[in-house]
């Protein structure tokens, strides 16, 4: 079968592997078997987790734009952290002038600790990006996404804009409480301080958002036992 031959080809060493990827990936053999995507193949045939798949891909496309890199890595001269230091620094704005400087930095990184190179790495990437246009910052769309356990606990995540995070930082600063012999953990604190605010909106506003009465004065709140 096609996919289990590609897989022998791919497991022969980590830089071999994340080379061969973009190819097979291009190719859209990974589909013989029924796989939506290169990553959900590694998942199953490679029995990777996604974070893991997603960074073969990731890393292979990488190795496959940078020779010099890739004959690093094959050679040996290159760790499979150390890759993943220089794949890190790379962005689309600064990719040109990465490719100018590939052969430094690898010469600069390779008899390095990993941590030490992580750190070369990061400190090209800032300088590389305050030299270049880089694109305007995005700003992420507010989200929140909860769901009930069978206990009735929820659990969730939520994004904030900057806008909406000055409103959340204001509110939780206001209805946090903590005094002298307080045992609660920082998170269990502003857990506490938002399940306030969610009472005292309830308190004073009906369904629709009229106000049902006008607000009440604010008293301390009481807090769960510990």
């Amino acid at each position: 079968m096609i996919c289990v031959s590609q897989w022998h080809r791919m497991n022969v060493g980590p830089p071999k592997s994340r080379s061969l990827a973009p190819g097979f990936a291009s190719s859209g053999e990974f589909a013989a078997d029924g796989s939506v995507s290169m990553a959900s193949w590694m998942r199953c045939h490679l029995r990777m987790a996604q974070p893991e798949a997603s960074r073969w891909v990731r890393e292979g496309r990488f190795l496959t734009a940078y020779q010099s890199v890739l004959e690093a890595a094959l050679s040996g001269e290159l760790s499979a952290g150390q890759v993943a230091a220089l794949a890190k620094a790379v962005t689309v704005p600064t990719a040109e002038l990465y490719a100018e400087h590939a052969a430094g930095l690898i010469k600069t990184i390779a008899p390095l600790p990993v941590a030490d190179g992580q750190t070369v790495c990061a400190a090209w990437r800032s300088q590389a990006e305050a030299l270049v246009e880089m694109p305007e910052p995005k700003v992420a769309d507010r989200s929140l996404k909860s769901a009930t356990l069978a206990d009735g606990t929820i659990m969730g995540s939520f994004v904030l804009d900057p806008s909406g995070a000055a409103q959340w930082d204001q509110a939780l600063g206001t209805a946090k409480e903590f005094s002298a012999g307080d045992e609660r953990t920082v998170s269990m604190r502003d857990a506490d301080a938002l399940v306030d605010i969610l009472s005292f909106f309830n308190a004073n506003h009906a369904k629709g958002g009229d106000t049902a009465a006008p607000p009440a004065p604010r008293t301390a709140p009481e807090h769960r036992q510990q």
